[in-house]
C-alpha cells in the first residue's frame, strides 16, 4: 500500500544489519577454539539476532503508528554556545520530558514540553510535536522543504529568549506566549503568511514548585478550560488556533498570567489574572543577599578603527569586583551621550549591554560595542552590578532596564571621546 513506503527504507537498513550479524556469528573454524575460551563473556548470536529483530518490530511499530518517516535532526543554526558565556550550554543528563501531551487543533502529533538546565544556571524550555518520546519539528509550513519527515529536536538546542535563570531552590519561572506559531513546530518558516489553518497560539511556561494548574479561554468556543500542570516546576501549556489572523507576536516574562485567566496553587488559592496585574511566584527562593556596596574599580575604555560595515569597536574592560558564577548575577554596560548633537552623530541617547560571563572575583572581563564611524562628542560609561531583585526573577534573560540602576551598585564610570 502506498502509505506503508515510508517504512521500506528503515526496515531495509534494519534488515541488513541483522544479516551482516548473521554472517559474522559464522566465523571460520580457526576462530571458535578462541571463541570458545571466551564463552562466558560472550553473547549467542541467535540471542543478538532475536533481539534485533525485537528492536526492528519496535521501530517499525513506532514509524507506523505516527505515520512519519523519521528525518534529520533540528541542527543550531544560532551563535555557538559556551559553558561560561550567556546561557552557557545543555547540562549532560539533565533534559526532562514533561507528561503533558496536548492535542494540536489540526490533529497530527500532540504538543509537548521539555526543560532543560545549563552549565549557567538557567532552565530553558523546548516545546514542540511529539512523537514517541521524542520532541520535534514536522517538516510542512516551510520546515525541512516540506519533507513530512519528523525531525526530532535535540536537547542541546536551544532557544536563548526561552531561557530563566533558577532561583535559589532551583525552581524556574517563566511564562510564554507565542502568537503566530507554524503547526510544524518553532522550525516552520511560512510565519508571518502562513495560512490560516496552519497558525497556532501556544501558551506555556512553568509556575514554579506550588503551581498546579491554569485557567484559559478557548478562543474557538469561548469558554473557560483548565489545563493541570506538570513535573517538579509545573510545567503547562495550552495549543489553540488564534481568534483572529495571527502575526508573530511573542511575550516572555517570570509572572505567571499573560494570556490565562486564572492560576492554581497546591493551597487550594487561586489567582485570578486582570492584567496588566498578573500572579506571585509562589515559593519563589530568593538567591543569595545582594551586594548593596561594592568597592570601585577603574574602567578601561579604547577606540579601535573602522571596521566592517563602517563600525568603530569600544573596548571595554575592568577587574570584577565580586564573582558572576550564574546568570542571576551579572555586570551591565551604560553608554551615555552628552547631547542632542551627540545623540544625532551617534544614533543613540543611552545604550545597554551586559556582560554574561562566569568570573571569579578579580579577574579582567569585558566586551565590545560598536559606534558608527560618524559618532563623535563625549560619552559617559557606566559599569553597574545587576543582580537578581528579591522576592522576584528577571523577565528575559540578562534583562537590565534604565530603572535598575537605582539599586544595582556601582562598579565605575569613565569618559570616552571618540
Amino acid at each position: 500500500m502506498s502509505d506503508q513506503q515510508p517504512l521500506i527504507a528503515p526496515l531495509e537498513r534494519l534488515g541488513l544489519e541483522v544479516e551482516r550479524m548473521a554472517r559474522a556469528a559464522e566465523q571460520p573454524a580457526r576462530r571458535r577454539r578462541s571463541a570458545r575460551l571466551r564463552r562466558p563473556h560472550v553473547r549467542r548470536p541467535g540471542l543478538v539476532i532475536a533481539l534485533v529483530l525485537l528492536l526492528l518490530l519496535a521501530a517499525a511499530a513506532a514509524i507506523a503508528a505516527s505515520g512519519l518517516l523519521s528525518g534529520d535532526p533540528v541542527r543550531d543554526h544560532g551563535p555557538r554556545l559556551r559553558p561560561n558565556q550567556g546561557v552557557g550550554t545543555v547540562l549532560p543528563g539533565s533534559a526532562r520530558l514533561t507528561t503533558l501531551r496536548v492535542a494540536d487543533p489540526g490533529g497530527g502529533p500532540p504538543w509537548g514540553l521539555r526543560t532543560v538546565r545549563t552549565t549557567r544556571g538557567m532552565t530553558c524550555v523546548q516545546v514542540g510535536r511529539l512523537v514517541g518520546d521524542q520532541l520535534g519539528v514536522l517538516g510542512q509550513d516551510g520546515a525541512f522543504a516540506n519533507d513530512g519527515a519528523f525531525h526530532p529536536l535535540p536537547p542541546t538546542v536551544i532557544e536563548r529568549a526561552q531561557c530563566v535563570p533558577r532561583d535559589a531552590a532551583g525552581h524556574a519561572f517563566v511564562s510564554v506566549s507565542f502568537r503566530g506559531v507554524p503547526a510544524a513546530g518553532f522550525g516552520g518558516t511560512c510565519s508571518p503568511n502562513c495560512p490560516r489553518a496552519e497558525v497556532r497560539y501556544l501558551v506555556y511556561g512553568l509556575l514554579g514548585p506550588h503551581g498546579t494548574a491554569v485557567d484559559y479561554r478557548d478562543p474557538a468556543t469561548g469558554r473557560t478550560v483548565t489545563r493541570h500542570a506538570a513535573g517538579p516546576d509545573h510545567a503547562y501549556l495550552v495549543v489553540t488556533r488564534p481568534d483572529h489572523p495571527a502575526t508573530w507576536v511573542s511575550f516572555m516574562t517570570s509572572t505567571p498570567g499573560r494570556d490565562l485567566t486564572a492560576v492554581h496553587y497546591d493551597d487550594g488559592t487561586t489567582c485570578v489574572v486582570h492584567a496588566p496585574r498578573l500572579c506571585p511566584l509562589k515559593g519563589y527562593a530568593s538567591p543569595a543577599a545582594a551586594a548593596t556596596a561594592i568597592p570601585r574599580t577603574a574602567i578601561h575604555a579604547s577606540i579601535g578603527p573602522s571596521g566592517r560595515f563602517g563600525l568603530r569597536p569600544l573596548a571595554v574592560s575592568f577587574r570584577a569586583p565580586v564573582a558572576t558564577r550564574t546568570a542571576n548575577r551579572f555586570y551591565t554596560v551604560s553608554l551615555k551621550t552628552s547631547g542632542r548633537r551627540t545623540t544625532a552623530r551617534c544614533g543613540f541617547d543611552r545604550l545597554f549591554a551586559s556582560i554574561e560571563v562566569t568570573s571569579p572575583a578579580g579577574a579582567t572581563v569585558g566586551r565590545r560595542l560598536y559606534l558608527k564611524k560618524r559618532c563623535h562628542g563625549v560619552l559617559t560609561l557606566t559599569i553597574r552590578l545587576h543582580q537578581a531583585a528579591p522576592g522576584g526573577a528577571n523577565e528575559v534573560p540578562y534583562s537590565a532596564l534604565p530603572e535598575d540602576a537605582k539599586r544595582d551598585p556601582l562598579v565605575g564610570t569613565v569618559t570616552v571621546r571618540p
